[in-house]
């Protein structure tokens, strides 16, 4: 964590969810100001959503406050690597906070070859001097100084956790038993809908579901129409069968074909 790259984010004239984003970007911030929180840990440490979190990065980066790299890292090799832009580099500053004082030295002319000269300019006994001491100074790297990132340093990169990838099982999902693959609108919403219900879609889920819209197939009706069903009823399972006359009727008449008899009966406790 960078102090001045927090007290850069503060200063910044944002809205409140453009701010708190900026500033978890901040708190993962390295001595060059660079960071690379995945979405996932984004999401943790803001409570926003998805897809705020992708617009306010896009606006911060319109606004010039962040940009991409263009490297990327995390176990995966895709999060993205931002550097934030604007905060004043605090390893070149003149501060007490560096370690380097600057003209504090007595302006009195000291005898080179005097003991006090030797206490006051010799680096190894930590006396005030134009260069940084090597022996209790704040920077030196030997010492867990402020500065240094290798040991446990204010200024340490924070590299997100390893986290597992909710989007890995979708894309993994293989629908290619299904009769035919349903239009994008009503696959997203059907996935929305069990999202909501907190069931998750896996390779079982889908597997079967098959068996039953391929019962559906042989009579003519189609996976976006079950799906559809599904949405509208707000099941969280499905079998064909649960497709009362009148829906399905109403899904022939649409088609131009008949009702088969077997499946006229209505079903109760849905």
């Amino acid at each position: 964590m960078s102090r001045a790259a927090t007290d850069w984010a503060w200063k910044q004239d944002l809205n409140a969810s453009q701010k708190l984003l900026l500033l978890s970007l901040a708190d993962r911030a390295d001595e060059d100001h660079c960071c690379w929180p995945s979405i996932t840990r984004l999401v943790k440490d803001t409570r926003l959503n998805e897809k705020t979190i992708g617009a306010n990065l896009k606006k911060l980066q319109a606004l010039g406050l962040i940009r991409d790299t263009g490297r990327r890292k995390g176990v995966t090799g895709k999060v993205k690597v931002y550097q934030l832009i604007g905060v004043e580099d605090e390893r070149f500053s003149n501060s007490t906070k560096t370690g380097v004082i600057k003209n504090n030295v007595s302006e009195k002319p000291i005898d080179k070859g005097s003991q006090e000269a030797k206490e006051t300019n010799n680096p190894k006994s930590g006396g005030i001097s134009e260069n940084p001491p090597k022996n209790g100074g704040l920077n030196t790297p030997k010492n867990g100084g402020l500065n240094t990132p290798k040991n446990g340093g204010q200024n340490q990169s924070l590299e997100p956790p390893i986290e597992p990838n909710k989007n890995k099982t979708k894309k993994s999902l293989d629908y290619s038993c299904w009769p035919s693959m349903p239009t994008p609108q009503v696959l997203n919403d059907w996935l929305a809908m069990r999202k909501r219900k907190k069931a998750d879609v896996t390779q079982t889920v889908i597997n079967r579901f098959a068996d039953e819209l391929k019962i559906a197939a042989t009579h003519g009706v189609s996976v976006d129409d079950c799906l559809a069903e599904c949405v509208v009823r707000n099941w969280q399972g499905f079998k064909f069968e649960w497709m009362n006359r009148a829906g399905l009727n109403q899904v022939r008449q649409v088609q131009g074909r008949p009702l088969t008899q077997d499946f006229n009966q209505n079903v109760e406790g849905w």
